[in-house]
């Protein structure tokens, strides 16, 4: 139960846990007698990734950026707001998502 793991782990908020903490959870017949190690949180920032930006071409469709790109049509559709999958025009700027 909840109130079983807040006990174990000593939680002062039973609506506050850190990403990364290690936890104990209690089974039934067993009796914590420590609290787990705490883990700070992690210091580095997620890597920044810049954009790529793809000129559509003659004869280009949404799979076959993605296939070279290594991402899905649903992604690049997400990421351009598109309205139709199956239609993009020559000279149109897409971002395409990493």
């Amino acid at each position: 139960s909840v109130a079983a793991i807040v006990a174990a782990n000593h939680l002062p908020n039973a609506n506050l846990i850190r990403v990364g903490q290690i936890l104990i959870i209690p089974t039934a017949g067993t009796t914590p007698t420590t609290p787990p190690p705490t883990t700070p949180p992690p210091t580095t920032p997620p890597p920044t990734t810049t954009p790529v930006r793809y000129t559509v071409q003659s004869g280009d469709t949404l799979y076959r950026i993605a296939l070279r790109y290594g991402t899905s049509v649903a992604a690049i559709v997400a990421a351009n707001h598109l309205p139709n999958a199956n239609l993009i025009r020559v000279g149109q700027i897409l971002i395409i998502p990493q």
